[in-house]
């Protein structure tokens, strides 16, 4: 933890819980890129796949998906997952921060999906519920349809704008 580190000793002003942050999407997650149909590479990587990472990552990247965002997109998570709750708080943001929107869902793990997708955001399924990586692709799905009612597709439309090249000489 930082604030133990000799040399931030008096020099923080306030600790930040995890709930009061929010990150880029899949952000701190590693990923492993292979070809579609390589099984054998697949089957080696497996014991590198992390569940909780994985599931989070899925809803996270679902979220940023459907609102067609992207890297240059203001659009934040944080996603936890405890006693097989997954929640996913996302929030969306003008360039200037002068209009925001946050709204938070959950979904229980344990639960039976409907329908799976075949690759989860380029996600490779493997020993991973199908029914989990559904409902953590859903969640992401359902909080971004919510949030775009409430107008975050404007939001980003108008910071996509902003942010490209030739709104930007300087970049």
């Amino acid at each position: 933890m930082a604030s133990q580190n000799c040399a931030f000793v008096g020099r923080l002003t306030a600790h930040l819980e995890m709930d009061e942050c929010l990150y880029a999407v899949g952000q701190g997650a590693l990923a492993v890129e292979i070809l579609e149909n390589d099984e054998n590479t697949a089957r080696i990587l497996q014991p590198l796949i992390h569940e909780e990472t994985c599931l989070k990552v899925v809803a996270e990247r679902a979220f940023m998906k459907y609102l067609d965002g992207g890297c240059s997109s203001p659009i934040a998570v944080n996603c936890t997952l405890e006693n097989s709750i997954l929640t996913l708080l996302g929030a969306v943001f003008s360039v200037d921060g002068s209009d925001s929107l946050y709204k938070e869902m959950k979904v229980n793990l344990e639960s039976k999906s409907e329908s799976y997708n075949k690759t989860y955001t380029g996600i490779l399924v493997q020993n991973i519920s199908p029914d989990k990586m559904a409902l953590a692709n859903r969640l992401g799905e359902d909080l971004a349809k919510s949030l775009i009612e409430e107008g975050a597709g404007d939001i980003i439309k108008i910071a996509k704008a902003a942010n490209k090249p030739e709104n930007n000489p300087s970049q």
